[in-house]
């Protein structure tokens, strides 16, 4: 093990922070399966309750709007904060040799 995280895992941080970023965020974003279990609104997650306010034949734009602020915010700043890791792993893919 420790041939592992001292020598394989430091090459594979990059790869592993940018799969964690990106699963975080499709997780985040997860709309079908929460819409499909949850059935109390108290335990409705953001995306899902934003979309309460898209009706049939109305749209309540300034409830949509604040509501879909709240749902982008965590993943904006979760974005910038391991965006390093992100061009670490993409650049460390595109070196030649």
């Amino acid at each position: 093990w420790q041939v592992f995280w001292r020598i394989v895992f430091p090459l594979l941080k990059p790869t592993a922070v940018t799969v964690a970023i990106l699963d975080v965020i499709w997780i985040w974003n997860d709309y079908l399966l929460p819409s499909l279990t949850l059935t109390t609104n108290a335990k409705k997650t953001i995306p899902v309750m934003a979309s309460m306010f898209f009706g049939s034949y109305t749209i309540q734009w300034n409830m949509s709007m604040a509501a879909l602020i709240l749902t982008i915010i965590p993943v904006v700043v979760f974005y910038f904060s391991a965006q390093k890791y992100i061009i670490k792993g993409i650049a460390a893919g595109a070196v030649k040799g």
